[in-house]
């Protein structure tokens, strides 16, 4: 299997990647390495089925070729933190929308189909008195909260 992490260099991303590696799947990480580690995938760099490119979703040239070989893309290129969201959460949404777009149209006028998963936030569950979340958990729909509005409509954009 062919899989696209975009974000991959994030906690979960980069352990996505190691998992898919570790299933014998060929594996293609973009991020940006605003939020990113490159420490986090620094221990895959040696394996041959994995690729690593350094670039903003937003404007990097090869997301077309990208989408075109993967059966698979996890979408988790964001701009993320509530101390960013708080500062311009205008820009921030306009970046987090504009790469799922990005990701979308290239599979569309492609006409490519490969698996996408879009990832959100926990932000989307508010104050929880559990310890962790299930998708199950009820989502906070009258929060003060603006940020967790928009990864509300941003997740439901992205499912029809």
């Amino acid at each position: 299997m062919h899989v696209l992490i975009t974000g991959g260099a994030g906690f979960i991303g980069s352990h996505l990647a190691e998992y898919h590696l570790s299933r014998n799947d060929n594996v293609h990480v973009v991020d940006n390495l605003n939020t990113g580690s490159y420490d986090n995938i620094k221990p895959l760099l040696g394996n041959a089925s994995f690729r690593f490119d350094e670039a903003d979703i937003v404007t990097w040239a090869g997301l077309d070729k990208a989408v075109g070989w993967a059966d698979r893309i996890y979408h988790m290129a964001a701009v993320v933190g509530v101390k960013k969201v708080l500062a311009d959460p205008v820009s921030v949404m306009a970046t987090n929308i504009a790469g799922c777009e990005r990701v979308m149209r290239a599979m569309h006028q492609g006409g490519w189909n490969p698996q996408l998963i879009v990832a959100s936030s926990s932000e989307v569950y508010g104050f929880n008195e559990n310890a962790g979340f299930a998708e199950t958990d009820a989502v906070v729909f009258h929060s003060g909260s603006r940020y967790r509005q928009r990864l509300r409509h941003h997740s439901a954009v992205t499912r029809s």
